[in-house]
């Protein structure tokens, strides 16, 4: 039981164990364990007497779950859910405060983790961990490597030289050229824009995994004052965070805890939807528990959230329509008069207050007729408005403006979704999702008349070129004005931050790999590969299908440098197989950093070895769907921390962090801003150790106006209270995320007055049906659909996070491979049966690496099928792998990691670009460049 000690707490419930996704343990007849020793001794030790609780951060995916581990005599024995974090465990402390060390006994009270969070101890004793720095032997792709010290791997990438008896490579130090780039770096001059692409160091690209180790990673790629940082954004949630934020002002969730009709459009809770375990216990015991509740998921595959209940449903549109189920509700919603009309019509916050709602929106605001489509502005560019028949401006209503009026050349926003919507009829919005008649109307009937309704998406609808379903589902909350109201969208909980400061300012200019951020200003009448205006990732997390394809075409620049953090693009990059060849193939110096040996590390020039995220410190925030202040600290969980000379010796002692990697290597470099000084004031530091010592110190900063109980004080000290309870934790009665003054768009301006890069047409600032190829041109006008008539599309198991995962052989044995789910009717259809093989061909001809095994399921909706990904790895530990001078003379690999297959490589080539296969990315989302990985046209075929 909870312990009453500094305060009286109110315990809500017990965790509920009505899903895999909040199991606390792996323990499971069903599992096959490795014949590898779990810790380091090889003895199974007493678990029972004399160990210690340590907290922590997971990092098995992105949800910040906070967690305490098991230790004794420094061996790692178990990993459980702090109970003090707010992802893991449900409890109440007085309003306006924070937790506090004593409040809760770790040897009582635990939070819940999942099975990828209790893995964790096998990754970090993992016995195909690399242990040492390599350096490749013979050419690339060899599988041939020698172990190396630090020294020599720091010296040779920062130094260059005839380094592999192949010729001379230029290194960093060298590459790092304040000159700009010209005709001998890029044979794209004329597609630059007047200032040109940027500096020559422009051609160091650093791309990352997963990695909430920011604020040490970034001083690296910040300091040598390059613009090419890249992350996986753009195959995960990069575009439904651009209409989240274009429409919103910022990335929101649903207060799923507190809605009575729930919509979920493709987050697969129960086995993804981070924080994973977090949102299955919302659903499970605040959601469905209550009476009257209804929860709908809406997507090509059954979600096991909308399961045997009585109070859910499943919705199986064909993959690619969200566009036309949100726009089937809106038709519905506004037909029906089922909108909030007077909260709508309030064009300004103020107005909106004045009515008692925490959101104006843009319903009223005129719109141009004639392209661009843009906002109607006065002179001063304020947005113009009807009221009562006048054209004023948007800002000076005091109440309601016209939501149907116009003027010559200009109409609502209101009236243009309207019409919209209106372009197709119900029956046939219906028939475009592929579901009965009827369907989308008795949905949005039931949400309507619903007390707290609410719609959230992820993934399926964002992951497509046109993603413009998103769009449709914020808008749905938006007219229901479920914005910014309990049960509704909102955004999280306020968050305590670090600081670290900087002794001088790094300029980084020009135009990044993925052309993210700018609009196209060449010479040239089109540019050759597409460029990304409205993108938000410019020197941040770009678009990364684009950037590797660019960088396989030499453009718009050559890479001179490529540097990988726990990132494996050969693998799991949406045509990976076909573009990383070739970027792997010409990049002159190639590093990757992690702990284990991917399919990419397997094709670079240095390896250098990571710890696991058990090993490091760092700082985590948690997902917006946690409405109360959350931020966890993390820090290593085993190796030897002396806090007196402000050091961490990991398990392995010759594995580094990747934050002491990149400062390592920008102090070799005799970059600013690290090292002794680095931080300013003073202050500065020259590992891991240091810099997360003065950032969680940052109480101290009050220019950075963090609020008192927000902040942190004492470092990493183990009596500082943050490092104690492990993090700040606030309480659940502070709702900080319904206050008023929001303004919501339904129209994007910005996007209706953005051209294609490629077409040179303006977009459209409002949901539209179909998927469509980089230019904007339907699929249909590109690829045979008659022919290839069957969608393909991937999804993520509850005990897996991409591809990474699979090293665990833990979480392998729980499902040994995965294939291709299929539905009876196909199955009946093409002659087999589950455990049959298929090959898949792509619209494009392309058959990808693998045979797939069938899994027969009435899960899945008829001529589609889904690939669970992080299965397939044909490295990763996969096979031996030959080391001059390590242990072992290597790594020796198990086969259990490679089982199965994936579909990265069958995704298809984008048809509005010209060029060779090898250099051309998949269709992929012209505002927010997300990838369209649940767009395959396909044929299957038994083999």
């Amino acid at each position: 039981m909870l312990r009453m000690k500094r305060r009286s707490f109110l315990k809500l419930a017990a965790a509920t164990g009505a899903a895999a996704t909040i199991a606390p343990r792996l323990a499971s007849a069903k599992i096959e364990y490795p014949d590898y020793p779990q810790g380091r001794s090889g003895v199974a030790p007493d678990t029972n007497r004399g160990h210690e609780w340590r907290t922590s951060v997971c990092l098995q995916c992105h949800g910040g779950c906070g967690i305490i581990g098991k230790l004794k005599d420094g061996e790692l024995l178990k990993i459980e859910g702090n109970p003090y974090s707010h992802n893991t465990h449900d409890y109440v402390i007085p309003k306006g405060t924070y937790a506090k060390s004593g409040d809760i006994d770790f040897n009582d009270e635990r939070g819940t983790v999942c099975p990828k969070g209790a893995s964790g101890v096998y990754t970090l004793y993992n016995p195909r961990r690399l242990l040492h720095p390599v350096k490749r032997v013979g050419a690339r792709g060899s599988r041939q490597w020698k172990r190396i010290s630090w020294d020599q791997a720091y010296d040779e990438i920062a130094n260059g030289g005839d380094l592999f008896g192949e010729g001379h490579v230029d290194g960093l130090a060298a590459v790092k050229d304040d000159a700009p780039i010209g005709s001998g770096e890029s044979d794209y001059m004329d597609e630059a824009p007047p200032e040109g692409y940027g500096p020559k160091k422009n051609q160091f690209r650093w791309e990352r995994g997963r990695n909430e180790n920011a604020p040490t990673t970034n001083l690296l790629h910040k300091n040598y004052g390059t613009i090419n940082k890249g992350t996986h954004w753009t195959i995960c949630e990069a575009s439904m965070v651009h209409y989240h934020v274009f429409q919103t002002g910022g990335f929101n969730a649903w207060d799923l805890k507190n809605a009575t009709y729930a919509i979920s459009a493709g987050g697969n809770i129960y086995d993804a939807s981070f924080p994973a375990q977090t949102q299955a216990r919302y659903l499970s015991k605040w959601f469905l528990r209550r009476p009257g509740t209804k929860y709908v998921y809406v997507g090509p595959r059954q979600s096991k959230s909308a399961g045997p209940a009585g109070n859910t449903e499943w919705v199986p549109i064909k993959t690619g329509t969200d566009p036309a189920f949100g726009l089937g509700m809106i038709r519905w919603i506004i037909e029906n008069n089922a909108y909030a009309s007077d909260m709508i019509s309030r064009p300004n916050p103020d107005a909106a207050a004045a009515g008692g709602y925490p959101t104006s929106t843009d319903a009223t605001f005129l719109v141009k007729t004639d392209a661009p489509m843009g906002y109607l502005t006065d002179a001063d560019g304020d947005p113009q408005v009807s009221k009562n028949g006048q054209i004023v401006k948007a800002s000076s209503v005091s109440g309601t403006a016209d939501l149907e009026g116009g003027t010559a050349g200009a109409k609502t926003v209101f009236t243009l979704l309207k019409e919209r919507a209106m372009e197709k009829s119900m029956d046939e919005y219906d028939d475009i999702c592929g579901i009965p008649r009827g369907t989308i109307a008795r949905i949005a009937r039931e949400f309507s008349s619903a007390e707290k309704p609410v719609v959230f998406q992820y993934k399926g609808p964002c992951q497509q070129s046109n993603p413009t379903g998103t769009q449709a589902y914020t808008i749905i909350n938006g007219l229901m004005d479920r914005y910014w109201r309990e049960g509704g969208i909102s955004g999280g909980g306020s968050k305590a931050h670090g600081h670290v400061g900087s002794a001088e300012k790094v300029e980084r200019t020009g135009i990044t790999a993925s052309r993210a951020g700018d609009a196209y200003a060449g010479a040239k009448a089109k540019p050759t590969k597409p460029w990304f205006p409205l993108q938000m990732g410019k020197g941040g997390d770009g678009v990364q299908t684009e950037t590797f394809a660019g960088i396989a075409a030499d453009y718009p620049y050559k890479v001179k440098v490529y540097w990988a953090y726990r990132s494996d693009p050969l693998f799991g990059l949406p045509r990976g197989n076909q573009i990383m060849n070739k970027v792997l193939s010409k990049v002159p110096l190639i590093v990757a950093v992690d702990p284990f040996m991917n399919e990419t590390s397997m094709r670079v020039d240095y390896v250098l070895p990571d710890t696991t995220y058990l090993e490091h410190w760092s700082y985590m925030h948690t997902h917006p769907a946690v409405k109360h202040a959350e931020a966890s600290v993390r820090q290593p969980l085993v190796g030897t921390v002396d806090h007196a000379g402000k050091t961490h010796t990991p398990i392995n002692p010759d594995t580094r962090s990747v934050g002491n990697i990149h400062m390592q290597m920008a102090m070799k470099l005799g970059l600013p801003n690290v090292g002794p000084g680095g931080a300013g004031n003073g202050e500065g530091f020259t590992n891991d150790y240091e810099f997360w010592d003065l950032y969680f110190d940052n109480a101290k900063d009050a220019e950075h106006g963090y609020e008192v109980g927000h902040n942190f004080s004492g470092g990493l000290d183990p009596n500082a209270e943050h490092m104690k309870i492990g993090g700040a934790y606030g309480s659940e009665l502070d709702r900080q995320d319904l206050g008023s003054g929001h303004h919501f768009s339904i129209y994007l301006d910005n996007v209706a007055t953005t051209k294609n890069s490629l077409s040179g047409e303006y977009m459209n600032g409002l949901p539209y049906v179909g998927q469509i190829a980089g230019d904007g041109s339907p699929f249909e006008d590109h690829f045979d659909t008659e022919t290839y008539n069957y969608g393909v599309g991937t999804n993520k198991r509850w005990q897996h996070t991409q591809g990474r995962t699979a090293e665990n052989l833990w979480l392998m044995s729980l499902e040994p491979e995965n294939g291709l789910e299929m539905n009876p009717d196909d199955a009946a259809k093409y002659g087999v049966r589950s455990g049959d093989s298929v090959q898949i061909e792509n619209a494009a001809g392309e058959t990808g690496r693998y045979i797939y095994k069938v899994f027969v399921t009435n899960t899945i909706r008829p001529n589609y099928g889904e690939v669970t990904q992080s299965f397939g790895h044909w490295e990763l530990g996969s096979k031996d792998i030959d080391i001059e001078g390590h242990e072992g003379g290597g790594i020796k690999g198990d086969a259990r990691v490679g089982a199965g297959s994936h579909i990265a490589t069958l995704m298809m080539p984008d048809p509005a670009q010209e060029g060779p296969l090898d250099e051309r990315s998949c269709p992929t989302d012209p505002v927010g460049g997300s990838a369209a990985q649940y767009s395959i046209l396909a044929k299957v075929r038994k083999v």
